[in-house]
């Protein structure tokens, strides 16, 4: 409970600074694209930097939580991997790993990966498992980076064997993993929500960064892996899918408030299909 605590006050505090600090430079972009004396290149400028310093602010927030993973999930496996993905159309984007790997910004179609389209298309509330092996030899789990199935099943090769790296190449024997658990960072709607702004802003306008349902909004995905197998089971002083939760709704609200002040501005957007037309021209 004691790191729970921490975990929520220093988020506490994040939250409200970063809403403090993103604000303000959505404020300071708006000023000077509405200042008919701004040049092309001003307004370019403070449009890059609330983006730049608004996601690498966020970013560091997620590295500092990571701590506390570590110290709740991670205390049985000091190689657990945390990674925050967020959806952009069909695919899916880390945007944080608590790993190094050759891209960051690595994405694939959410539809070619188990864990993905079981929340997104059929609406699972999470995606676990603690045996990918074994799901992936019975044909009931599928990721991009997963090749020779038919070596695996004649047991000629082993499981981390059969992963690619991130940029399509061999693996490095360290990136793989065996036991995930998959908590989509989404908001759900009840009837109180029903013809409010709210509901209108996160249930019903178009914004393809968002996947949408009647009831769920879902920004992103908090993935929580490790190389070894059991893994969850073995969290026996913990409640992991409860954690899990925590966690994701949690950072989740860094997300949302990424996407109001530089995706989903009515002021962004005016600018960026300002840029639009004036390529077409």
């Amino acid at each position: 409970m004691e790191s729970l605590r921490e975990f929520i006050c220093y988020n506490q505090k994040q939250i409200i600074k970063y809403e403090y600090t993103i604000s303000n430079l959505h404020k300071d972009f708006r000023k000077v694209y509405e200042d008919s004396k701004s040049t092309h290149e001003e307004i370019n400028i403070s449009y890059e930097k609330l983006h730049i310093e608004s996601f690498l602010l966020m970013e560091n927030i997620f590295k500092e939580n990571f701590n506390f993973i570590q110290n709740t999930f991670g205390l049985l496996d000091e190689d657990l991997r945390f990674t925050i993905k967020i959806i952009n159309n069909e695919y899916v984007t880390d945007i944080y790993r608590s790993h190094s790997i050759n891209s960051l910004f690595y994405e694939s179609k959410y539809t070619e990966n188990t864990a993905f389209d079981k929340i997104m298309n059929h609406d699972k509330k999470y995606f676990h498992s603690d045996n990918l092996e074994e799901l992936y030899k019975t044909g009931e789990y599928k990721n991009p980076r997963l090749r020779e199935k038919d070596f695996l099943l004649k047991n000629s090769i082993e499981w981390k064997d059969c992963w690619n790296d991130y940029d399509g190449k061999e693996n490095n024997k360290k990136n793989y993993y065996n036991s995930t658990l998959v908590i989509p960072m989404s908001i759900t709607s009840d009837n109180e929500d029903k013809n409010s702004n709210f509901y209108n802003a996160f249930f019903e306008e178009q914004n393809e960064s968002i996947a949408k349902s009647q009831t769920r909004s879902i920004w992103g995905f908090a993935c929580f892996d490790s190389q070894q197998k059991d893994y969850f089971k073995s969290l026996k002083h913990i409640d992991f899918l409860d954690l899990g939760y925590i966690i994701s709704d949690i950072l989740s609200i860094y997300l949302v408030y990424f996407y109001n002040y530089t995706i989903t501005s009515k002021t962004i957007l005016e600018y960026e299909n300002s840029l639009k037309n004036d390529n077409k021209t």
